[in-house]
Protein backbone atom coordinates (compact mmCIF):
# COMPACT_ATOMS: atom_id res chain seq x y z
CA UNK A 1 0.00 0.00 0.00
CA UNK A 2 2.83 2.44 0.91
CA UNK A 3 4.60 1.61 -2.36
CA UNK A 4 1.44 2.28 -4.39
CA UNK A 5 0.78 5.54 -2.54
CA UNK A 6 4.34 6.69 -3.12
CA UNK A 7 4.05 5.90 -6.82
CA UNK A 8 0.83 7.87 -7.15
CA UNK A 9 2.27 10.89 -5.34
CA UNK A 10 5.44 10.91 -7.40
CA UNK A 11 3.43 10.57 -10.63
CA UNK A 12 1.24 13.52 -9.69
CA UNK A 13 4.30 15.48 -8.64
CA UNK A 14 5.95 14.99 -12.00
CA UNK A 15 2.96 16.58 -13.72
CA UNK A 16 3.51 19.91 -11.95
CA UNK A 17 7.26 19.83 -11.45
CA UNK A 18 7.02 19.06 -7.74
CA UNK A 19 10.23 17.93 -6.14
CA UNK A 20 9.46 15.55 -3.31
CA UNK A 21 11.38 13.82 -0.61
CA UNK A 22 9.71 10.63 0.55
CA UNK A 23 10.64 8.99 3.81
CA UNK A 24 9.06 5.62 4.55
CA UNK A 25 10.13 3.62 7.56
CA UNK A 26 10.07 -0.11 7.98
CA UNK A 27 7.76 -2.05 10.27
CA UNK A 28 8.34 -1.18 13.91
CA UNK A 29 7.05 -2.15 17.35
CA UNK A 30 5.13 1.07 17.96
CA UNK A 31 1.36 0.91 18.09
CA UNK A 32 -1.40 3.48 18.17
CA UNK A 33 -1.86 4.78 21.71
CA UNK A 34 1.39 3.42 23.13
CA UNK A 35 2.58 5.46 26.12
CA UNK A 36 6.24 6.51 26.57
CA UNK A 37 7.34 7.23 30.16
CA UNK A 38 10.62 9.01 30.90
CA UNK A 39 12.32 7.83 34.13
CA UNK A 40 14.67 10.66 35.12
CA UNK A 41 16.84 8.88 37.71
CA UNK A 42 16.46 5.56 35.94
CA UNK A 43 18.04 6.94 32.76
CA UNK A 44 15.51 5.19 30.54
CA UNK A 45 12.28 5.48 28.60
CA UNK A 46 9.65 2.78 29.00
CA UNK A 47 7.02 2.01 26.38
CA UNK A 48 3.62 0.68 27.52
CA UNK A 49 0.57 -0.31 25.56
CA UNK A 50 -2.61 1.60 26.36
CA UNK A 51 -3.60 -1.11 28.85
CA UNK A 52 -0.44 -0.49 30.88
CA UNK A 53 1.61 -3.52 29.84
CA UNK A 54 5.33 -2.83 29.59
CA UNK A 55 6.45 -3.46 26.00
CA UNK A 56 10.01 -2.16 25.88
CA UNK A 57 12.68 -0.23 27.82
CA UNK A 58 15.09 2.11 26.03
CA UNK A 59 18.53 2.62 27.60
CA UNK A 60 21.60 4.39 26.28
CA UNK A 61 24.29 6.99 26.94
CA UNK A 62 24.56 8.98 30.14
CA UNK A 63 22.06 9.42 32.92
CA UNK A 64 19.41 11.76 34.35
CA UNK A 65 17.20 11.77 31.26
CA UNK A 66 14.69 14.52 30.52
CA UNK A 67 11.83 14.31 28.04
CA UNK A 68 10.51 11.89 25.43
CA UNK A 69 9.83 13.25 21.95
CA UNK A 70 9.07 11.36 18.76
CA UNK A 71 10.82 12.65 15.65
CA UNK A 72 9.25 12.91 12.16
CA UNK A 73 10.98 9.65 11.27
CA UNK A 74 9.36 7.89 14.23
CA UNK A 75 12.49 7.77 16.38
CA UNK A 76 12.63 8.71 20.08
CA UNK A 77 14.67 11.69 21.31
CA UNK A 78 15.53 12.45 24.93
CA UNK A 79 17.94 14.78 26.73
CA UNK A 80 20.58 13.62 29.23
CA UNK A 81 22.13 15.66 32.02
CA UNK A 82 25.15 13.51 32.83
CA UNK A 83 28.04 13.29 32.41
CA UNK A 84 27.34 16.42 30.33
CA UNK A 85 24.20 17.77 28.68
CA UNK A 86 23.38 15.94 25.48
CA UNK A 87 20.78 14.20 23.33
CA UNK A 88 20.15 10.50 22.70
CA UNK A 89 18.04 9.29 19.77
CA UNK A 90 16.68 5.72 19.43
CA UNK A 91 14.97 3.87 16.66
CA UNK A 92 11.83 1.98 17.59
CA UNK A 93 13.71 -1.28 17.90
CA UNK A 94 15.58 0.27 20.83
CA UNK A 95 18.94 0.88 19.13
CA UNK A 96 20.61 4.17 20.00
CA UNK A 97 21.27 5.62 16.55
CA UNK A 98 22.59 9.04 17.60
CA UNK A 99 24.08 10.70 20.66
CA UNK A 100 25.69 14.11 20.87
CA UNK A 101 26.76 16.59 23.54
CA UNK A 102 24.78 19.83 23.76
CA UNK A 103 27.37 22.19 25.19
CA UNK A 104 25.13 25.24 24.79
CA UNK A 105 22.65 23.77 27.30
CA UNK A 106 23.08 24.51 31.02
CA UNK A 107 20.98 21.94 32.90
CA UNK A 108 18.51 20.70 30.30
CA UNK A 109 14.76 20.66 30.64
CA UNK A 110 12.37 19.40 27.99
CA UNK A 111 13.02 18.61 24.34
CA UNK A 112 10.61 19.20 21.45
CA UNK A 113 11.06 18.30 17.78
CA UNK A 114 9.86 20.25 14.73
CA UNK A 115 8.58 18.68 11.52
CA UNK A 116 11.98 18.99 9.82
CA UNK A 117 13.76 17.28 12.74
CA UNK A 118 15.10 20.44 14.38
CA UNK A 119 15.26 20.02 18.17
CA UNK A 120 14.47 22.70 20.76
CA UNK A 121 16.00 22.10 24.21
CA UNK A 122 15.16 24.08 27.34
CA UNK A 123 18.33 25.30 29.08
CA UNK A 124 17.07 25.79 32.61
CA UNK A 125 19.99 27.56 34.25
CA UNK A 126 21.03 29.24 31.03
CA UNK A 127 17.59 30.83 30.68
CA UNK A 128 17.58 30.04 26.97
CA UNK A 129 16.10 27.71 24.39
CA UNK A 130 18.80 26.04 22.32
CA UNK A 131 18.06 24.83 18.78
CA UNK A 132 19.94 21.87 17.28
CA UNK A 133 19.72 20.19 13.89
CA UNK A 134 18.62 16.58 13.55
CA UNK A 135 22.30 15.60 13.33
CA UNK A 136 23.42 17.55 16.41
CA UNK A 137 24.68 20.84 14.97
CA UNK A 138 23.94 23.88 17.16
CA UNK A 139 21.75 26.29 15.18
CA UNK A 140 20.74 29.16 17.45
CA UNK A 141 20.03 30.34 20.99
CA UNK A 142 17.07 32.47 22.08
CA UNK A 143 16.12 33.97 25.41
CA UNK A 144 13.49 31.80 27.07
CA UNK A 145 11.11 32.31 29.96
CA UNK A 146 12.53 32.29 33.48
CA UNK A 147 14.15 28.85 33.87
CA UNK A 148 12.73 27.18 30.73
CA UNK A 149 11.26 23.78 31.46
CA UNK A 150 8.41 22.06 29.57
CA UNK A 151 7.81 22.67 25.87
CA UNK A 152 5.67 21.63 22.93
CA UNK A 153 5.48 22.16 19.18
CA UNK A 154 1.93 22.86 18.04
CA UNK A 155 0.17 21.79 14.85
CA UNK A 156 1.08 25.16 13.31
CA UNK A 157 4.78 24.38 13.76
CA UNK A 158 5.39 26.95 16.51
CA UNK A 159 7.00 26.31 19.89
CA UNK A 160 5.63 26.97 23.37
CA UNK A 161 8.05 26.96 26.33
CA UNK A 162 7.08 27.26 30.00
CA UNK A 163 9.24 28.79 32.74
CA UNK A 164 9.42 27.60 36.33
CA UNK A 165 11.63 30.36 37.78
CA UNK A 166 10.85 31.55 41.28
CA UNK A 167 10.50 35.20 40.26
CA UNK A 168 7.84 34.63 37.66
CA UNK A 169 6.06 31.80 35.90
CA UNK A 170 4.78 31.83 32.35
CA UNK A 171 5.22 30.95 28.68
CA UNK A 172 7.01 32.22 25.60
CA UNK A 173 5.91 31.44 22.06
CA UNK A 174 8.43 31.12 19.19
CA UNK A 175 8.71 30.43 15.50
CA UNK A 176 11.22 27.73 14.56
CA UNK A 177 13.66 30.45 13.48
CA UNK A 178 13.64 31.79 17.06
CA UNK A 179 11.37 34.78 16.46
CA UNK A 180 9.39 35.60 19.60
CA UNK A 181 5.67 35.56 18.84
CA UNK A 182 4.38 36.42 22.28
CA UNK A 183 4.47 35.68 26.00
CA UNK A 184 2.28 35.66 29.10
CA UNK A 185 2.54 35.02 32.83
CA UNK A 186 0.74 32.33 34.82
CA UNK A 187 -0.32 32.28 38.46
CA UNK A 188 1.03 28.74 38.86
CA UNK A 189 4.30 26.91 38.18
CA UNK A 190 3.88 25.10 34.85
CA UNK A 191 5.12 21.60 34.32
CA UNK A 192 4.88 20.27 30.80
CA UNK A 193 2.45 21.52 28.16
CA UNK A 194 0.37 20.06 25.33
CA UNK A 195 -0.91 22.10 22.38
CA UNK A 196 -4.46 21.14 21.45
CA UNK A 197 -4.48 20.00 17.79
CA UNK A 198 -8.05 21.26 17.31
CA UNK A 199 -7.73 24.89 18.35
CA UNK A 200 -4.14 25.54 19.42
CA UNK A 201 -5.01 26.13 23.08
CA UNK A 202 -2.70 24.89 25.83
CA UNK A 203 -3.18 22.11 28.37
CA UNK A 204 -0.67 22.55 31.18
CA UNK A 205 0.38 20.51 34.20
CA UNK A 206 0.08 22.73 37.29
CA UNK A 207 3.22 21.44 38.96
CA UNK A 208 2.49 22.19 42.60
CA UNK A 209 -1.31 22.32 42.42
CA UNK A 210 -1.99 18.81 41.09
CA UNK A 211 -4.33 20.12 38.42
CA UNK A 212 -4.52 20.38 34.64
CA UNK A 213 -5.05 23.95 33.42
CA UNK A 214 -6.59 24.78 30.04
CA UNK A 215 -5.35 28.14 28.71
CA UNK A 216 -5.95 30.12 25.57
CA UNK A 217 -2.97 31.46 23.63
CA UNK A 218 -3.09 34.73 25.61
CA UNK A 219 -2.87 32.89 28.93
CA UNK A 220 -6.50 33.25 30.01
CA UNK A 221 -7.85 30.31 31.99
CA UNK A 222 -10.48 28.36 30.06
CA UNK A 223 -10.92 25.68 32.72
CA UNK A 224 -9.09 23.21 34.92
CA UNK A 225 -9.52 19.90 36.72
CA UNK A 226 -7.84 18.33 39.74
CA UNK A 227 -5.78 15.13 39.44
CA UNK A 228 -4.83 12.46 41.97
CA UNK A 229 -1.18 13.50 42.43
CA UNK A 230 0.81 15.30 45.08
CA UNK A 231 3.43 18.00 44.62
CA UNK A 232 5.56 17.28 41.52
CA UNK A 233 3.08 16.72 38.72
CA UNK A 234 4.94 17.54 35.50
CA UNK A 235 4.16 15.00 32.78
CA UNK A 236 1.17 15.44 30.48
CA UNK A 237 0.38 13.99 27.04
CA UNK A 238 -2.75 14.05 24.93
CA UNK A 239 -3.80 10.85 23.16
CA UNK A 240 -5.47 10.91 19.73
CA UNK A 241 -8.85 10.33 21.41
CA UNK A 242 -8.33 13.59 23.38
CA UNK A 243 -7.74 11.85 26.70
CA UNK A 244 -4.71 12.61 28.85
CA UNK A 245 -1.92 10.47 30.30
CA UNK A 246 -0.22 12.04 33.33
CA UNK A 247 2.83 11.30 35.51
CA UNK A 248 4.16 12.72 38.79
CA UNK A 249 7.81 12.26 39.77
CA UNK A 250 6.83 11.02 43.24
CA UNK A 251 4.07 8.65 42.12
CA UNK A 252 4.48 5.10 40.73
CA UNK A 253 1.40 5.35 38.47
CA UNK A 254 0.39 6.68 35.07
CA UNK A 255 -3.06 8.27 35.37
CA UNK A 256 -5.53 8.42 32.49
CA UNK A 257 -8.09 11.26 32.44
CA UNK A 258 -10.81 12.44 30.10
CA UNK A 259 -10.80 15.95 28.68
CA UNK A 260 -13.42 16.91 31.28
CA UNK A 261 -11.42 15.59 34.25
CA UNK A 262 -12.92 12.13 34.77
CA UNK A 263 -10.39 9.54 35.93
CA UNK A 264 -10.58 6.75 33.35
CA UNK A 265 -7.97 4.47 34.86
CA UNK A 266 -4.34 4.06 35.83
CA UNK A 267 -1.49 1.60 35.60
CA UNK A 268 1.66 0.95 37.59
CA UNK A 269 5.06 2.01 36.26
CA UNK A 270 7.58 -0.85 36.25
CA UNK A 271 10.51 0.13 38.50
CA UNK A 272 9.54 3.81 38.71
CA UNK A 273 12.51 6.11 39.29
CA UNK A 274 11.33 9.72 39.20
CA UNK A 275 8.99 9.58 36.18
CA UNK A 276 9.00 13.06 34.65
CA UNK A 277 7.67 13.14 31.10
CA UNK A 278 5.17 11.18 29.10
CA UNK A 279 4.29 10.96 25.40
CA UNK A 280 1.68 9.07 23.40
CA UNK A 281 2.15 7.53 19.95
CA UNK A 282 -0.56 9.28 17.91
CA UNK A 283 -0.97 7.11 14.83
CA UNK A 284 -1.89 3.45 14.26
CA UNK A 285 1.37 2.89 12.38
CA UNK A 286 4.86 4.20 13.01
CA UNK A 287 5.46 4.52 9.29
CA UNK A 288 5.13 8.00 7.87
CA UNK A 289 5.18 9.68 4.52
CA UNK A 290 6.86 13.07 4.55
CA UNK A 291 6.35 15.22 1.51
CA UNK A 292 8.50 18.32 1.20
CA UNK A 293 7.48 20.74 -1.49
CA UNK A 294 10.85 22.14 -2.37
CA UNK A 295 9.84 24.01 -5.49
CA UNK A 296 6.37 24.24 -6.92
CA UNK A 297 5.18 27.09 -9.08
CA UNK A 298 1.58 27.21 -10.24
CA UNK A 299 1.13 29.81 -12.93
CA UNK A 300 -2.27 31.43 -13.20
CA UNK A 301 -2.06 34.14 -15.85
CA UNK A 302 0.74 36.41 -14.67
CA UNK A 303 0.41 35.32 -11.04
CA UNK A 304 2.68 32.73 -9.44
CA UNK A 305 1.75 30.90 -6.27
CA UNK A 306 4.38 29.05 -4.26
CA UNK A 307 3.68 26.39 -1.69
CA UNK A 308 5.63 24.75 1.07
CA UNK A 309 4.41 21.40 2.33
CA UNK A 310 6.02 19.75 5.31
CA UNK A 311 5.22 16.72 7.40
CA UNK A 312 3.44 17.32 10.68
CA UNK A 313 5.14 16.58 13.94
CA UNK A 314 4.70 12.88 14.61
CA UNK A 315 4.16 13.11 18.38
CA UNK A 316 4.37 15.29 21.52
CA UNK A 317 6.72 14.70 24.62
CA UNK A 318 6.22 15.64 27.94
CA UNK A 319 8.48 15.99 30.73
CA UNK A 320 8.71 17.22 34.11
Amino acid sequence: MKTKLTSIICSLASLVGLMVQVVVCSATPFAYGDVLVNNFNGGNIQRYDSAGNLQQTYTGSGGLWYGAAITPQGNIATVRRSPVAGVNVFNQAGVQILTFDASAVNIPGDISVFADGTMAISSQLGGTVEFYSSTGAHLRSVSGPNQPFGSAVGPDGTLWVGGVGGVGFGFKHFNEDGTLLGSFSTSFMPGDVVVDPLDGTLWVAERHSSAVAHLNTSGAMLGSFAVDFSFYFDGIAMAPDRTFYLVDENDPRVLHYSETGTLLGSFAIASPNVPLFVAVVPEPSSCMLLITCLSLSLHVGERTKRCSLTGDKYARHTEA
